[in-house]
């Protein structure tokens, strides 16, 4: 049977073809903030080497071609001696940054200091593609340090169109990168290896220690989310966990197998429990979605807390469930406990309007499932899930799982959730069978990452907290802030707070919120600071000198 897929009910997201229904990439966008914008700012392209590093046998065969890179640029605080600022767009479309250089962080950045903002798509996103399709061959030339020496050939090369009177490039002009979330480490990067291109590095929410592993992502949610919402959720997993592991308690005429419980979502025809296991999890990548913007903030994961934690029966549908699922959870240990079960009828109804919803006329192995070779094989350009997933898959890992949780503490996401399952698509799609080279990355210094002009930015119940500088808890150490090395910490933030911003006429005493508002003016102060200290360095120049950075891997 054909399958009809469609946007996802309570979701805000669509299914990809067969993708399944879960992603903690950072493509944050709004279609109200970014179509009004898309129209002011001309798409650019500078032609870009796609091999930087002729010499490194992990790209042979090499290619001496070039590739159209995309960017866009606001000039309209420039003034002679400013600074140019590029926002990395990382693993999106680099018009879902556009934003940024109207209102946020970049046109504030740019406006205090007389620069000029843009947004530098990375290669193998949008449309900066180097290669007729994404094959795993041809994504043999995406890494972060070929995107890294984009940025440093963009920065070495570029004559704005308009002002070509003007030498802007790093030899006599300050550039300051900027990058939130995977971009943000990318930022972080090209100040330790390309000092003399870059000037100064920003970078938000940077997981700057990746791990294969990464079940610390809950951690965020567990703390400071909602108890009754949290509480519920441990349940769930707990029971899920038992009956999916063939661990309950209980006589065969009780039928309190696994394939009850897959019956009782509605996916009996499903045929690895790990899928049902690691679909659910859904609404809990909702979290890093909240926003102070209202046309950014999704209200995800506050809808789903609302529902599961509802005393009464919110789906009608699911009451004939009632004494199925009352003996699924009486057969896990967990307390027959008439409240839980009205819970979990809710977490079934809540599955089956939004999650499942999306799977229209489909065998629910190809909508939900990880497993499809046939499917995982595709790389046409279409594919443009390949990219980032095969990002994760050779370099950068951060599997989010619930295996990982210590014995001791009750996950949020199954156990059942392994780095090992999320890689099947990594067998699958690019016939990548180790783990990834999470040295590539954390060569650069991990969360102790430090250099003079380099700023960490993160939020405080961010869930990729724990794998940056300001994840104290797993071994990054605490620093003083100061002009020259700032590490800001937003009260109350989550994931990349500091990069979009609104109009000075929609600007009141409480919003954006006080923890966003200073650390907006704490970056507007060592931005222009960093510019005045370039100046005085380079006072006594009387033309442009120095050399090009050398790139190596």
């Amino acid at each position: 049977m054909e399958c009809h897929f469609g946007p996802v009910a309570g979701l805000g997201m669509s299914f990809n073809s067969w993708y399944p229904p879960v992603s903690f990439m950072d493509t944050m966008t709004s279609p109200q903030m970014i179509e009004p914008v898309s129209s002011l700012y001309q798409a650019h392209t500078l032609s870009v080497p796609i091999d930087h590093f002729p010499t490194d046998p992990s790209y042979e065969p090499h290619s001496k071609a070039s590739f159209k890179l995309r960017y866009w640029f606001d000039a309209t605080s420039f003034k002679p001696g400013g600074p140019v600022i590029v926002f990395l767009a990382g693993e999106t479309e680099g018009t879902n940054r556009l934003p940024s250089l109207q209102n946020g962080i970049i046109a504030q950045l740019t406006q205090a200091t007389a620069g000029i903002g843009v947004v530098l798509e990375h290669r193998y996103y949008g449309k900066s593609i180097p290669t007729p399709d994404f094959s795993t061959a041809n994504l043999r030339f995406l890494t972060t340090q070929q995107a890294m020496a984009d940025a440093v050939y963009f920065a070495q090369s570029i004559v704005f169109p308009g002002l070509e009177k003007h030498n802007l490039t790093s030899l006599t002009t300050p550039y300051i990168s900027y990058g939130r979330s995977y971009s943000g480490a990318q930022s972080a990067f090209l100040r330790v290896k390309y000092p003399d291109t870059f000037w100064g590095s920003i970078a938000s929410s940077s997981p700057v220690k990746p791990s294969w592993d990464f079940w610390q992502y809950s951690n965020a949610i567990i703390k400071y989310g909602p108890r009754d919402c949290i509480r519920k959720q441990q349940a769930f997993v707990h029971v899920i966990d038992v009956l999916l592991m063939g661990k309950a308690k209980c006589t065969p005429a009780e039928k309190c197998s696994a394939a009850r419980l897959k019956s009782a979502f509605g996916v009996g025809k499903l045929t690895h429990n790990d899928d049902l296991a690691f679909a659910l999890l859904a609404p809990l990548g909702g979290w890093q979605q909240m926003h102070w913007i209202p046309a950014l903030n999704s209200d995800i994961f506050p809808k789903y807390c609302k529902t599961i934690t509802s005393s009464s029966i919110v789906y009608p549908g699911t009451k004939r469930l009632r004494d199925q699922v009352r003996l699924l959870i009486k057969s896990s240990d967990a307390a027959d406990d008439a409240q839980l079960t009205i819970s979990m009828l809710n977490l079934i109804g809540y599955f089956k309007a939004t999650t499942l919803s999306g799977c229209r006329g489909c065998n629910p192995d190809r909508c939900l499932g990880m497993r499809n070779a046939k499917e995982n094989a595709r790389s046409d350009l279409r594919q443009t899930w390949r990219s980032w997933r095969y990002q994760v898959c050779t370099q950068w890992g951060l599997h989010v799982t619930g295996s990982g949780t210590p014995a001791n503490q009750r996950p949020i996401i199954s156990r059942l959730v392994t780095p090992e399952y999320l890689s099947i698509i990594c067998r699958e799609a690019f016939n990548i069978t180790s783990e990834p080279k999470l040295s590539s990355v954390l060569a650069y210094g991990g969360n102790r990452m430090a250099r003079d002009r380099l700023a960490f930015v993160d939020g405080e119940r961010d869930p990729w907290r724990p794998a940056g500088p300001h994840g104290f808890e797993y071994g990054a150490p605490r620093r003083k802030s100061s002009i020259t090395r700032p590490f800001l910490l937003i009260d109350g933030g989550v994931h990349g707070w500091d990069t979009f911003g609104v109009w000075p006429n929609e600007t009141t005493a409480n919003f954006p919120p006080k923890s966003v508002q200073s650390v907006h003016k704490q970056m507007i102060k060592f931005a222009k600071a960093w510019v005045r200290e370039y100046h005085v360095k380079h006072s006594r120049r009387t033309k442009a000198v120095g050399s090009s950075a050398g790139l190596t891997s």
